[in-house]
């Protein structure tokens, strides 16, 4: 067909005026966010630190809790670590940093002091590795911010570990995966 079009519709008006509802924000919550803090974020002379059984990584004044070192720093109070934390011997053996309680205590937990390494072939310093147990290495050793030396084959550790970066963010101890 030539000639005139259909004359267009005029376009509907809408069926209710209702504003564009505004985005809602969830009211901010009580639990404190977990830290993110990490190598970078850390002041001069304070280093990354896990701290045992907390999840996240805080900044320690250096020099660190970590193998032998009892006297190192642990983190104060922050994001994450309500009352801070206190160097003492952790789970795996060795001197690392454990939670305070709100007595500004450490959490009532009883570890065995760290194997002894004096003497040893295998390195003067005791490390943990992950999972496995304490067994002794060359100084420097691999904790916190610091990619250094990991226990190689010895009594009770039938190969030897690696430094990686563990779960809690800053480097450790671990066994490799075994390839088949």
């Amino acid at each position: 067909m030539v000639g005139n079009p259909e004359p267009l519709s005029e376009t509907p008006e809408p069926a209710s005026q209702t504003p564009t509802p505004q985005p809602t924000t969830a009211a901010p919550s009580s639990i404190a966010p977990a830290p993110t803090t990490g190598p970078s974020s850390c002041d001069n002379n304070w280093s990354p630190m896990s701290v045992q059984g907390v999840a996240g990584v805080f900044c320690a004044p250096e020099p660190v809790c970590v193998a032998d070192r009892e006297n190192g720093g642990c983190p104060v109070a922050q994001d994450g670590l309500e009352y801070g934390a206190t160097c003492g011997v952790v789970r795996t053996g060795v001197f690392g940093c454990i939670p305070n309680n709100s007595s500004g205590l450490p959490v009532d937990i009883a570890y065995p002091l760290p194997t002894s390494c004096a003497g040893n072939e295998a390195g003067d310093t005791p490390v943990s590795v992950e999972g496995v147990g304490t067994f002794c290495a060359m100084y420097p050793v691999c904790a916190g911010e610091i990619f250094g030396e990991c226990p190689g084959v010895q009594e009770g550790l039938d190969r030897a570990s690696v430094c990686a970066t563990v779960r809690t963010g800053v480097y450790g101890c671990v066994l490799p995966a075994i390839s088949q």
